[in-house]
Order: C-alpha cells, then sequence, then structure tokens
C-alpha cells in the first residue's frame, strides 16, 4: 500500500470511526507495519523488527505455480505463503494484482473487465484464493488490484454501470450481480462470501491518481 494511500485510509478512520463489520480474531488492534518478503526467505524475522504483516504480489499464474514443477491449478501456492508468514510470526497480506497478465493478452483493462472468458478465469482464480484463505484459517489481508483498480476509476469516468462481465462469466457465486462495473468490485465480496472464507479481510486500494485533479 502506498503511502498516500495508507495517510487517506487512517483519516478516513478518523473521520468516520470504526468499520461496520466483524473484523477476525487475531487482526492487529493498532496500525500494522510489514515488508514484502518471498517464501522461504528470513530476514523479516532475522532484523529483530517487531513487523506485523509480510506481504507479497500473487500476480498471474499463482494459482498453477507459474508453471513451474507441472503444478496443478489449485491454489496451493498462497496457502503455502500463508503458512510461511504465520510460522515466522507474521499476518500474510496479499496484493491481488492478476488482471493485467489475464488472457488474453494485448487488451487494456476494460476491455478484458468486458472479456467474459477473461474474467471467468479471473474469478475462479480469486475462489481459488480464498478457498485456500479459508483453509489456511486465520487472518489474512488481500488488497484488491492496486494500480488497477486506479486505472479503472478514471477509464470508466467514475460510471459504475460501464459494462463488465460478472454474471455473464457463468459463475454461479455472481449469478445475481450486474455487468457492470459496480458488480465487478461486488463480485470479490460475493465470493468470499460463498466460500465462507469469514477470516480474509479485502481492502481496495485508494488511488492518490485516479481522480486527477480532483482530491
Amino acid at each position: 500500500m502506498r503511502i498516500g494511500a495508507l495517510a487517506l485510509t487512517l483519516l478516513s478512520c478518523l473521520a468516520f470511526g470504526a468499520p461496520a463489520g466483524q473484523v477476525p480474531t487475531g487482526m492487529p488492534t493498532k496500525l500494522g507495519v510489514g515488508l514484502f518478503e518471498d517464501t522461504g526467505k528470513t530476514g523479516m524475522r532475522s532484523s529483530g523488527v517487531p513487523y506485523q504483516l509480510r506481504y507479497r504480489y500473487l500476480t498471474y499464474g499463482w494459482s498453477f505455480n507459474w508453471g513451474f514443477g507441472g503444478a496443478p491449478r489449485d491454489g496451493v501456492f498462497a496457502l503455502n505463503y500463508f503458512k510461511d508468514c504465520a510460522n515466522q510470526g507474521f499476518m500474510p497480506a496479499i496484493s491481488y494484482y492478476e488482471i493485467y497478465d489475464v488472457p488474453p493478452s494485448g487488451m487494456g483493462q476494460l476491455q478484458k473487465m468486458q472479456n467474459v472468458a477473461a474474467m471467468a478465469e479471473y474469478f475462479n482464480d480469486f475462489k481459488l484464493l480464498m478457498v485456500q484463505a479459508k483453509a489456511f484459517g486465520k487472518p489474512v489481508l488481500i488488497m484488491l488490484e492496486p494500480d488497477a483498480t486506479g486505472f479503472l476509476q478514471g477509464s470508466v469516468a467514475d460510471n459504475a454501470n460501464a459494462p463488465s462481465a460478472v454474471a455473464s462469466t457463468g459463475m454461479p457465486e455472481l449469478a445475481g450481480l450486474p455487468n457492470t462495473a459496480a458488480g465487478w468490485g461486488l463480485a470479490f465480496l460475493q465470493i468470499r462470501k460463498s466460500v465462507g472464507a469469514s477470516n480474509v479481510v479485502l481492502g481496495m486500494h485508494v488511488s492518490g491518481w485516479a481522480g486527477g485533479s480532483d482530491i
């Protein structure tokens, strides 16, 4: 999360108080600080700094280990990272950053969001992530598409009804949602709910540049 996004989030909390809803047991009660670190690394732990969060990006290919070792599409890479974090005393924080590389290539983000096949693969990968997070059973923070959400805001000119493939993907979990940009955002919540991954906290990146000159 960028410093600007973090500052806006803190200001929102100060202005409006605690968010509604139940915070999963085990979440930090204070501002958490952490670093990027890959699976198997131990630099954060050996530093002696009392970090709380350990994060990494999940880009397209994570669900089948980017093709290494003939891995099946089961999302186990994420579960192994969650466990690695917990074993070292950190809460895992994932930046879900997949949309840019989901096939077909050569499409802009909005075009891709309107492509039924692309979004079916995309949301099925997210469902895998929720399944593995639920199996992990401890709190997981997942930040949804940093950069992409900012670009989306600009490309649809804040039009929540801009077309997007959501219910049209054919996923039963998304059947009741509109095929719009707003529906695309709601899909993440709906998939988490359908899987029962109540230990997952989802967060949108707050872009400091998406609004242009509009603060």
